[in-house]
């Protein structure tokens, strides 16, 4: 092995090195056989250094360890190689100046078998390994000789003052250990308690599974009054439960439903204590605890045992390695089912029409004035009169006499509240009050008739008006005598104050004058037009105001004694006119 630039003794570096390889290559392991080079190097050096590190003195179990002592130089006056001691051949023997020997074994390619550290410990001599295989390769002869004095890796392979350390620390942890083992049980003890102390729960949901389970005879599957650990609901219940809904889940799984615990365990979530269910979040440390109390029993053992019960009971069957559910059961739970839903359905429209009886009564009761409550209800068992059942059983009932007795209630309820007189009173002493509602309602017809009498003549007074506007409109200052005309029989005025039908004839009646008068207009204006024509060719012709004023207003036989103007009506009457005008004058 080379050694170090500028070393005296270059020789001795090629040989550290070499004793190094040849250690790593022999095949015999370092400290069997003959004498190895690398070990006489390591003899040498120790010799000539007569000190080496030596590593802490403690013990380490686990992540734990106990330190006796800090790693210190161990001081020797001399160094033996490989001397047999019995069975024994240390790699090197140091001796201290006090006699206390030191073995020291060198770890180039294989580190010390159990073989070797069992004899080491037989004969009771400190013993220590120091590992040099990461220098295999190094040529540097000082850092292999510091790795080997004190920057190597070193362990002890026996030390009694190890052991000792070792045993006082396994004491160290046992004792712990079963501290916490006593707190651990301890808080177990409490967390069961906590458990089983929390209230019972019995939802009617799950009793009315446990009746249905009863009711197929089944009732000796769903048994105990006793909550099982793990459970907030008695054993009947949760075990009622998991059958209910096993057959009722048996049509979706069919043939293929194999049932296990864990199916049945899926089937009770509701019934386990919130650190046994499937969705536990925080509360699974405190299912790991109670789990190492010894007398808490896992829900999953009461489980697996009710599975056994059903196994035995026949209602699941065995086949391939599996247990099936019998699906006749299903069918059975089903029919049961629709039954009792059919049941409750009618109970619940008994309870409905019963409690709609108290309601009624009780508005009665708040609305009349002295109604003697005990003969109320003797008159809510007795038979009503003409009928064969009394109304707390046509309630229940619910037939025509109840429907008869429920809208003659409505009345009488109404008639207390101020309406109508019910027609009738079926039995209850409610005389007076329908003599009120008798007075009351005749007094209230009397008034609304003289108001819809009031009503119908201010419509037939404002159908008057309406017609009189109307007619001022066409006639103007004729409108009054108009109205009192009788020209269809009965004045307009009576006609229209009759009824809407007679308002209907007079507006007819004016639009028809309306009409007549507009044509007259027109003609009126058209014939002036006419004349206005005429008057200019007469003046056009005379050139004599007066003479065109005689021609045009003065009889004419030819116009049958008419004057031009009185003849003259259209365009032909004007153009005869127009002809009898002198000629000469009539082209000027």
């Amino acid at each position: 092995m080379p050694g170090l630039r500028r070393r005296p003794d270059r020789t001795q570096g090629r040989d550290s090195h070499r004793a190094l390889r040849a250690c790593g290559g022999s095949g015999d392991g370092c400290g069997l056989g003959r004498e190895t080079n690398a070990h006489a190097w390591a003899k040498r050096v120790l010799e000539s250094e007569l000190h080496i590190r030596l590593p802490d003195v403690k013990a380490a179990i686990g992540d734990r360890s106990k330190l006796v002592k800090r790693g210190r130089d161990f001081v020797f006056a001399k160094a033996i190689l490989e001397t047999r001691r019995d069975t024994l051949v240390p790699d090197v023997v140091l001796t201290a100046p006090d006699g206390r020997i030191l073995i020291v074994e060198v770890h180039v390619t294989h580190a010390s078998d159990a073989d070797k550290i069992a004899k080491i410990r037989e004969h009771g001599v400190s013993a220590i390994e120091v590992d040099l295989s990461p220098w295999r390769k190094c040529e540097d002869e000082a850092v292999v000789r510091q790795a080997l004095l004190s920057g190597a890796d070193r362990h002890w392979l026996f030390n009694p003052a190890v052991d000792r350390a070792r045993d006082d620390l396994r004491a160290e942890l046992s004792a712990e250990a079963a501290r916490k083992a006593v707190a651990e049980q301890r808080k177990a003890e409490q967390a069961v308690r906590r458990l089983r102390s929390r209230p019972v729960q019995r939802p009617e949901a799950l009793q009315t599974m446990r009746r249905a389970i009863l009711a197929l005879g089944l009732g000796g599957l769903a048994t105990g009054q006793k909550v099982d650990d793990g459970f907030t609901t008695p054993g009947a219940l949760w075990k009622a439960a998991a059958l209910h809904r096993l057959f009722q889940a048996a049509p979706v799984f069919g043939p293929l439903g194999q049932v296990t615990v864990d199916r049945l365990e899926d089937l009770v979530q509701d019934c386990l204590a919130p650190e046994f269910r499937r969705d536990a979040g925080r509360e699974r440390a405190t299912r790991t605890l109670v789990l190492k109390h010894s007398d808490f029993q896992s829900p999953y053992v009461a489980i697996e045992r009710f599975l056994e019960r059903l196994i035995e009971a026949g209602i699941l069957y065995y086949r391939k390695g599996d247990h099936w559910l019998d699906l006749g059961w299903a069918k059975r739970l089903q029919a049961h089912d629709d039954a009792r839903r059919r049941q409750e359905d009618e109970d619940r429209r008994r309870r409905d029409r019963v409690n709609e009886l108290d309601r009624r009564l009780g508005a009665i009761v708040d609305l009349a004035k002295d109604l003697d409550l005990p003969a109320l209800a003797s008159w809510r068992a007795t038979p009503l009169q003409g009928l064969e059942s009394s109304p707390q059983q046509a309630a229940i009932a619910g037939d025509a006499t109840w429907t008869a007795l429920r809208e003659g209630l409505a009345g009488i309820i109404g008639m207390l509240e101020g309406g109508v007189p019910a027609r009738d009173l079926f039995g209850l002493p409610l005389e007076h009050e329908r003599d009120e509602a008798v007075r009351e309602s005749d007094a209230i017809a009397a008034q609304e008739t003289a108001a819809e009498a009031e009503a119908v003549k201010r419509a037939a007074e404002a159908r008057v008006g309406r017609l009189h506007m109307a007619a001022v409109s066409v006639l103007g200052d004729g409108a009054l005598a108009w109205l009192d005309d009788q020209e269809a029989g009965e004045a307009w005025r009576d006609l229209a104050f009759r009824d809407d039908a007679g308002l209907g004839q007079g507006f007819q009646a004016l639009e028809r004058i309306r009409i007549t008068r507009e044509a007259a207009r027109r003609a009126a204006a058209e014939r002036e037009a006419l004349h206005d024509q005429l008057r200019k060719a007469a003046r056009r012709v005379f050139d004599d105001e007066r003479r065109a004023a005689l021609f045009v207003n003065a009889a004419r036989p030819d116009l049958g004694l008419l004057s031009p103007l009185q003849f003259c009506i259209d365009q032909r009457t004007l153009a005869v006119c127009l002809s009898l005008l002198p000629g000469t004058r009539r082209n000027r």
